[in-house]
């Protein structure tokens, strides 16, 4: 009892004793401040012990930590779970060898423990494999340890190792799977570098100087030249980070996120529209119902083989995925409820008719490869599309398209508009198109030299303008469907050797900065 009262003191230092707890002070319960992960917690001196085991971890602590700091509280937590078992196994009585940091951590071995030959030394004697470690890591047992040695092996030194590496997995599991990354990104040749390109923005600033600051320090890595523009989020702070990006790199623009945009397009009907909001409303109803009663989510997945998807919070386009769903699944539901009426009072064929060409344009540019020239044009079909349901009123019609146009305001770029007009497969849609032009136009000016500008450059813009060179050319026009853009331009663009890396670099990039779906 005197070892378990004396590792009760030593664990008590680990804490910050905030006063008693209760009306009884006399009952020992008392306000806990850990002194490494600043957890506040109620309770004896007992429940010291389980904190260390169970909870204590440098990654709860919320505020920014200097290098020093950070390692003297993890070796405290070391020290303080090594104690904690020490005083698990002292309680229990045989105890068992220690899982935890060995106590060689933190006190080096006196002068008789580094002499002691190892012939001196208590093996285990139930079939334990012995430590691969030499006699200079073994020390006698502690008193109320059942008689075993605590022992110090190579393992010991691979702890923090692992367990820093432990961390990065469950971090990088749970970005993977909230965000809806393809698991195949583990495998790419970047992978690694894009992990070590990772900051860490817990308890800093992150405004949008923070931001451009570690944009800045990319963009100089990378090399200006290389870079066409940075696709951002559409939120204020990323959207004045992209401004300020702009301002200093004169040839790289900001460019918002095409998915985001769609996304939020959806979530404007939904809140402007009366009728698509009682749709997507009622049919969230009939989901959670089939899905969050468990019995009747049993016998629904019998009945249908199948189950209903439910929409994220955070992603309205999943609401489209639910309503498809429900439609596909009217057998199974009418077979389930016996009513046959519930789709055509939720008019669930109108709202799909509205939301199925904006999710389908947001699912290319939501998958893999580059999207950015196909993106002005998919918008433009989308719009076009919408005035020809016959499902929805002049009125109606007016407001999706009213919805669409301010996002696509929003969102769109000078990058929208030049890699479309270096896509070969719109080059008779660009010839004439005004807002096209201009924002060509302005790409150009922002990389080409002067001098070039009213001579060679002009002259190549014209070629691909009429058609004229080997990319115009049949060989490369019969290639339409099998090759990029971009291959295009790489493979029948050496007519036009000015303009051609640079529109292999632009139309070679993606239009969307986080998978949404």
């Amino acid at each position: 009892m005197a070892l378990v009262k004396q590792i009760l003191q030593s664990l008590a230092r680990h804490f910050t004793d905030e006063g008693p707890h209760g009306k009884d002070p006399g009952k020992g319960s008392r306000h806990w401040l850990c002194n490494y992960c600043e957890t506040r917690f109620v309770g004896t001196k007992s429940v010291l012990k389980k904190h260390f085991i169970t909870k204590c971890s440098i990654e709860l602590v919320t505020r920014a930590l200097t290098v020093e700091e950070r390692v003297m509280r993890i070796d405290g937590i070391r020290l303080g779970k090594h104690q904690a078992s020490q005083l698990e196994g002292a309680i229990g009585g045989s105890g068992g060898p220690s899982t935890g940091p060995s106590s060689s951590s933190f006190v080096p071995p006196s002068s008789t423990q580094r002499s002691r030959p190892s012939s001196s030394i208590k093996r285990p004697s139930d079939g334990e494999t012995p430590s691969p470690a030499g006699p200079e890591t073994c020390f006698p047992p502690a008193p109320g340890s059942g008689g075993r040695s605590v022992r110090q092996t190579l393992l010991e030194e691979a702890d923090s190792i692992v367990t820093q590496n432990a961390q990065t997995s469950r971090k990088m599991d749970q970005w993977l799977i909230c965000t809806n990354q393809p698991f195949s990104m583990v495998d790419n040749f970047y992978f690694l570098d894009f992990l070590d390109a990772s900051v860490c923005m817990e308890g800093r600033e992150k405004d949008s100087k923070a931001y451009f600051k570690l944009l800045d320090g990319v963009i100089q890595e990378i090399g200006v030249g290389s870079i066409v523009g940075v696709v951002m989020d559409n939120a204020r702070v990323c959207a004045k980070t992209g401004k300020m990006v702009e301002a200093k790199y004169l040839g790289i623009f900001s460019v918002g996120c095409t998915d985001h945009a769609l996304d939020l397009a959806l979530e404007d009907m939904y809140k402007c529209m009366d009728w698509l909001k009682a749709v997507v409303d009622k049919g969230n109803q009939v989901g959670k119902f089939f899905t969050n009663v468990d019995k009747v989510c049993a016998m629904y997945n019998r009945i249908a083989n199948a189950q209903l998807k439910r929409p994220t919070v955070t992603r309205f386009v999943t609401n489209f995925e639910m309503l498809q769903s429900l439609k596909g699944g009217r057998n199974p539901l009418e077979l389930y409820v016996y009513n046959a009426a519930w789709v055509e009072k939720l008019v669930v064929d109108k709202a799909i008719a509205v939301m199925e060409p904006v999710v389908k344009l947001l699912r290319l540019v939501d998958g893999p490869g580059a999207t950015m020239s196909k993106v002005y044009f998919g918008m433009d079909a989308v719009v076009a599309r919408m005035r020809t349901l016959d499902c929805l009123s002049e009125a109606e019609k007016a407001d999706v398209e009213k919805i669409l146009m301010d996002r696509w305001a929003f969102m769109t770029s000078e990058l929208h508009c030049a890699a479309a007009f270096l896509n070969p497969e719109y080059r008779t849609h660009t010839v004439r198109d005004t807002q096209i032009r201009e924002g060509f136009n302005i790409w150009l000016y922002s990389w080409a030299p002067p001098e070039l500008l009213q001579g060679e450059i002009s002259r190549q813009v014209d070629m691909r303008v009429q058609g004229l060179g080997t990319l115009g050319s049949q060989n490369a026009r019969d290639q339409t469907s099998s090759k990029t853009p971009a291959l295009r331009w790489e493979a029948f663009g050496g007519s036009l050797d000015l303009l051609q890396p640079q529109a292999i670099k632009l139309l070679g990039q993606a239009s969307s900065s986080a998978a949404c779906e």
